[in-house]
């Protein structure tokens, strides 16, 4: 049986005493058969993380297709998977819009 996925993106909005409080919030919901999946910004991701229980798991909201290099403020996968992140989103529609991103790189 396939398990049912509820995932939130909460961008560019909290601060850290308001992030620890909705992941504490999200803690409490269980039910085995749905994953949920929240995707914090970068800087509360390890947090998000390591206070993460039960079917909750946590995603980065971006990253960038390099493993290492001098990217300044990006993110690879590699770094995110190595916190414990389990997902990532891509194609944002605000990005394509903002930062004229496309799909290729």
């Amino acid at each position: 049986m396939r398990k049912n996925i509820v995932a939130g993106n909460w961008k560019m909005n909290l601060v850290s005493s308001e992030a620890k409080k909705l992941v504490s919030e999200i803690n409490k919901f269980e039910d085995k058969d749905v994953e949920v999946i929240i995707f914090p910004p970068s800087i509360f991701i390890q947090e998000a993380i390591n206070t993460a229980k039960g079917q909750l798991k946590v995603g980065a909201q971006n990253f960038y297709p390099k493993e290492k290099g001098a990217f300044t403020g990006e993110v690879s996968t590699t770094q995110f998977k190595d916190l414990g992140a389990s997902y990532v989103l891509v194609g944002h529609s605000e990005r394509r819009m903002y930062f004229s991103e496309n799909s290729t790189f």
